[in-house]
């Protein structure tokens, strides 16, 4: 019982002080979950693509939180202070950006789109943190949703439309310091399965 009442005063007390420490930025966290290049879970992908170039034709951001201004969740920072996390550039620039790095890097990738055998054209419908905490811990999930369509210039070829989905989730004490990971973690999954359906 005694030590009981010892963590539980640990916890009040920790509490109290993270509770008066000034924040840096009460107001915003700012993450960039953008692919730059290929690691060595897109190479089996990779080797599995046809030898033909692709052009990313559009994204489409069509997610609930389009219309604001690149934010994709909220994160406790205090007991009642909430921070916004902002995704900058704005996701359909993040998947944009990711997926022509991607192709890059397997030599799939239109450097013009006038080369290009197939285009792909993708609307986003989910590209969202949410966070939910449980005592003194914080789980952050990470959700993707994307529609593709990948279809040829000159129309030769009938369109393939299919949707992929990816998540991912991560538990600590503070969250905040690892969403942008976390994103990014859920991004290359979906990247990796836009690829496979491109085989």
């Amino acid at each position: 019982m005694k030590y009981t009442r010892f963590f539980t005063s640990i916890i009040i007390i920790c509490t109290f002080f993270f509770e008066i420490i000034p924040a840096k930025n009460p107001t915003q966290i700012i993450i960039s979950p953008l692919i730059s290049q290929i690691d060595s879970t897109f190479v089996p992908f990779c080797d599995r693509l046809p030898p033909i170039k692709f052009d990313v034709q559009s994204v489409i951001d069509e997610s609930p939180s389009r219309d604001s201004s690149g934010i994709v969740g909220e994160t406790r920072i205090r007991r009642n202070t909430m921070q916004s996390i902002i995704c900058n550039p704005v996701p359909s620039e993040v998947v944009r950006r990711s997926l022509l790095a991607i192709l890059s890097g397997c030599n799939n990738a239109s450097d013009t789109g006038s080369e290009a055998s197939s285009q792909i054209s993708i609307t986003i419908v989910e590209f969202s943190l949410k966070e939910t905490s449980k005592r003194i811990t914080q789980t952050m999930d990470a959700s993707i949703i994307l529609k593709v369509i990948v279809s040829s210039p000159a129309g030769t070829i009938t369109p393939k439309q299919f949707t992929v989905s990816a998540g991912s989730s991560y538990t600590t004490l503070d969250t905040s310091k690892h969403s942008e990971r976390i994103l990014r973690q859920a991004l290359s999954d979906a990247l990796r399965e836009i690829l496979k359906n491109c085989e």
